[in-house]
């Protein structure tokens, strides 16, 4: 949906999941050694998912009590990938949106997701109807058939969504941890879903 599409969308909460499958935007790197580490590298920063020191706080702010007695709507965008000129943050910025966009590429481990505490402190925002709009990126290089290196190994399939069960050892963590992707972005829609009208 193009951002002029979401601005009508009106007051209720509405879910967007845009997934990112390009091969290049992969959130994580695929195991050392293997034949996809230069095609589908992980983003500078993206260790934040693997393990890394969890800090001493989520930078992680949502829309102030002033803009919103301003009238100004709010839009969360997850998995917002780097900041780059005219994206979606630019779009609605420009409108007059306060904008949270959350992304490891752009704060780390700060906008890591995977840490409760960084989620938590969204999915509590989002509770409180701080958006009007949820804007889901998903990630979904794991789930996506466009693999040109014949190397690369067969991590999921039809029967096996979540994971096909002989699969390569040295890729499990790579999908569980795109599984726990999925699963948070499902709880981030569910939960703008309680608060008001949802699309997706």
């Amino acid at each position: 949906m193009e951002p002029a599409a979401a601005l009508s969308a009106g007051r209720g909460i509405d879910v967007h999941i845009t997934p990112r499958c390009a091969a290049a935007d992969v959130h994580g790197a695929a195991p050392a050694g293997s034949a996809p580490e230069r095609a589908v590298d992980a983003p500078a920063g993206s260790a934040a998912y693997e393990g890394a020191s969890p800090g001493p706080r989520a930078r992680v702010t949502s829309p102030d009590d002033a803009a919103r007695e301003q009238g100004r709507q709010a839009l969360l965008v997850l998995f917002a990938g780097e900041q780059r000129p005219h994206d979606l943050e630019h779009a609605f910025t420009m409108r007059g949106w306060d904008v949270t966009a959350v992304d490891i590429k752009r704060e780390g481990a700060e906008h890591n997701l995977l840490r409760p505490v960084v989620a938590d402190k969204l999915l509590e925002a989002v509770s409180l109807r701080r958006f009007e709009v949820v804007w889901l990126g998903t990630p979904c290089a794991s789930f996506s058939v466009w693999k040109t290196d014949a190397r690369y190994p067969v991590i999921r399939s039809r029967a096996h969504p979540q994971g096909v069960p002989d699969g390569p050892a040295d890729w499990a963590a790579y999908v569980a941890k795109h599984n726990e992707l999925v699963r948070l972005s499902v709880t981030f829609a569910r939960a703008a879903s309680l608060r008001d009208t949802s699309r997706v």
